[in-house]
């Protein structure tokens, strides 16, 4: 019967990979714990519908699954430390929660085109985890929270067949301290979540979507990154689109820039400011004086938003030469 045959087979018989075939449409949990692979370095995972955990094993290296399953499910492969290859075939739409969080020899991965979402935590702590990319007309739509935390190597993430990207979840980039720069411009990402870039200690460039409104920074999204000029997106929507602590610890931030073609912030002096939606881009209120920029500071504008200097830590001198209120 299928629970004993599945007891018989792994390392204890010399066998090295293991193909799930097309006889077999679904394998459960308390199946899985039947099998012994503590020597099976292959892993083939074809046309199984229902994929169970498969328990932590460190000889494992390479890894196929099948485009007829459609969750990788959580955990799936976590802890698989000498995962060196992965190929997810067309036809898987989810890779769940910590499908292959700690597999720390992963270099990089392909993303195909039909999945929609990587969930929480999906690759964190890949410490080898190098390059990311996606199938051309991808359609993910979806990168949950913490989904590649702490891939302290990661220096390519190419989202250039993203097109279909909204969501992107808290803290997806925390701790990439290797990823330079990222590009947003073929997305649709419209917010920024708390803690997305947080301890990215040599980001230095974040270009944004060119055709889609981005509604806010929030919480920390920025923190501790290396980013010395931030571009201001194309288009934002209203006066009210960062939080306090955006760049909080962003000791290299000497200017904002601007886009020109932002109704609702304009930037004079490297300083931004709300605007009048008029011709002029009038400068209305103070909004953030960069953390590191040194000197004086003659204010334009009627006001000074709450935070406009909270994180500023080397102006000498404010001048307000005419009424604030």
């Amino acid at each position: 019967e299928e629970g004993a045959f599945l007891n018989t087979i792994g390392g204890d018989d010399g066998i090295n990979d293991i193909f799930f075939s097309d006889s077999l449409q679904s394998i459960s949990s308390d199946e899985i714990r039947h099998l012994n692979l503590s020597k099976v370095e292959n892993l083939n995972i074809y046309a199984i519908t229902n994929l169970g955990r498969i328990l932590d094993t460190t000889l494992i290296t390479s890894v196929s699954v099948s485009g007829t399953v459609n969750t990788i499910p959580e955990s799936g492969f976590a802890g698989m430390t000498s995962l060196s290859e992965v190929n997810i075939n067309e036809g898987v739409e989810k890779i769940g929660n910590k499908a292959f969080i700690n597999c720390n020899s992963l270099p990089s991965i392909t993303i195909p085109k039909s999945v929609k979402e990587i969930a929480h935590s999906a690759f964190a702590f890949c410490s080898q985890l190098t390059d990311v990319s996606f199938s051309p007309s991808s359609t993910i739509s979806k990168i949950g929270d913490n989904a590649f935390e702490s891939c302290d190597n990661l220096v390519n993430f190419d989202m250039s067949n993203a097109n279909s990207l909204t969501d992107l979840g808290k803290g997806v980039f925390k701790n990439c301290t290797s990823l330079q720069s990222i590009n947003f411009t073929a997305t649709k990402v419209g917010y920024f979540q708390e803690e997305v870039f947080k301890n990215c200690s040599s980001l230095t460039s974040v270009s944004f979507t060119n055709d889609n409104v981005v509604h806010f920074f929030d919480k920390e999204s920025f923190a501790n990154t290396a980013i010395s000029t931030f571009n201001i997106p194309k288009y934002t929507a209203g006066h009210d689109a960062f939080h306090p602590d955006a760049f909080k610890d962003c000791n290299n931030l000497v200017a904002f820039a601007d886009p020109e073609t932002n109704f609702s912030y304009t930037v004079v002096s490297g300083i931004l400011y709300s605007c009048a939606s008029d011709t002029n881009r009038t400068p209305i209120s103070l909004i953030r004086f960069p953390n590191s920029k040194d000197g004086e500071a003659t204010i334009l504008g009627t006001s000074i938003s709450r935070a406009a200097f909270k994180h500023a830590g080397k102006v000498s001198k404010v001048i307000m030469d005419h009424q604030i209120t």
